[in-house]
């Protein structure tokens, strides 16, 4: 957990803090990077121990004067995608670029140019946990294929981009060398991309609002459309998630619809009805690990659906006033082994979940 200059471990099983590393401003939320070790994107980025909080090392080449890592894409087989700023000779001009960097050798194995206008270098990029933009690479054998983002320094409100189909850059998994840059019609800029779990492993999911398209990213052939039924609260929308061979959505109401992963069928759509805490802030959904229990977080509500037929199983209301001065202060949810995760303000909570 990230909380101002310092960042803390927290053991799952009582709740008691592990460990702390201090005085270290992150640009986003911690991130997994894999072999136990926990990447904290300060300045400079500083990777520790998930266990005990040690530094095991601080990459100072992504923290010079010239060279800035700006976002972390993720991890995959021990190598880590992210993107970097890299000023030019003259020094007035910064540039965007693409990196992989191998978590266990410790070395940087490619850096490739981006095109211009992929993303704004200036812009201050939003907290990437939870992956706000869905997912923000595909891994296929040979390529691995970077969306352009849709916001937290991508395209902005009322730019030229804003209306334009959002660009897809495949690059080559060993070298970093762009192996094709294509935009797909129906795919919005500020769609948000979700891989899908398919036989060919090419299969993504955009989603802009209530509208979900299936297609192959490779080609950008459409596999399936859908909506998320008409409701009372059709403003808002969750990002999806996708679990095993379905995908779960939830409205601005906290209903729930559940679609196959195949051929976009409604399996089913549940509306919990009223809720204690109103329907202010954006819903987020989550499924448990089993993969038996759908989650939705909306204000102060957390509400629990079983996954096979959406029918409520619990709900959790935090208390009024948690946050401090008689108001409920952002909250977020994730998952941990067997427990579902609350973030309000500086309050976590943990709940069993099955």
């Amino acid at each position: 957990m990230g909380e101002g200059i310092d960042t803390a471990g927290i053991d799952l099983r009582n709740g008691k803090r592990r460990w702390t590393v201090e005085d270290l401003l992150l640009e986003e939320q911690p991130v997994d990077a894999g072999h136990s070790i926990v990447l904290l994107q300060g300045e400079p980025p500083t990777f520790v121990s998930a266990w005990g909080g040690t530094v095991r090392w601080q990459e100072r080449k992504y923290d010079t004067s010239d060279v800035k890592m700006v976002r972390s894409l993720g991890v995959k087989d021990g190598v880590l995608f992210c993107f970097l700023t890299v000023e030019d000779e003259t020094g007035l001009e910064e540039h965007p670029f693409a990196a992989a960097y191998d978590v266990v050798k410790r070395r940087e194995i490619w850096r490739t140019k981006l095109p211009k206008g992929f993303f704004d270098p200036g812009e201050e990029w939003s907290s990437a946990g939870g992956s706000p933009e869905g997912d923000a690479f595909v891994p296929l054998k040979d390529t691995i294929v970077v969306p352009q983002p849709s916001g937290a320094g991508g395209i902005a409100a009322g730019s030229p981009e804003e209306g334009a189909h959002k660009r897809f850059i495949g690059f080559d998994r060993r070298d970093g060398s762009e192996q094709w840059s294509r935009r797909y019609k129906g795919t919005p800029a500020t769609a948000s991309v979700h891989r899908l779990p398919t036989s060919s492993g090419h299969a993504v999911l955009s989603s802009t609002g209530a509208e979900l398209r299936s297609f192959d990213v490779t080609s950008g052939r459409t596999r399936w459309t859908a909506r998320v039924p008409a409701g009372s609260y059709d403003g808002s929308y969750s990002k999806p998630v996708v679990h095993g061979d379905r995908i779960y959505v939830a409205d601005g109401g906290a209903a729930v619809t559940a679609f196959d992963v195949r051929t976009g069928r409604v399996v089913w759509h549940r509306d919990p009805g009223s809720l204690t805490g109103g329907t202010e802030g954006e819903p987020e959904v989550a499924v448990s690990g089993s993969g038996r229990t759908v989650l939705v977080l909306l204000g102060p509500e957390v509400l629990a659906f079983s996954a096979e037929d959406g029918r409520m199983v619990w709900r959790f209301t935090d208390e009024p006033g948690r946050a401090g001065e008689g108001e409920m202060s952002s909250r977020h949810m994730g998952l941990a082994k067997n427990a579902l995760l609350v973030l309000n303000g500086r309050t976590l909570h943990a709940l069993p979940v099955t």
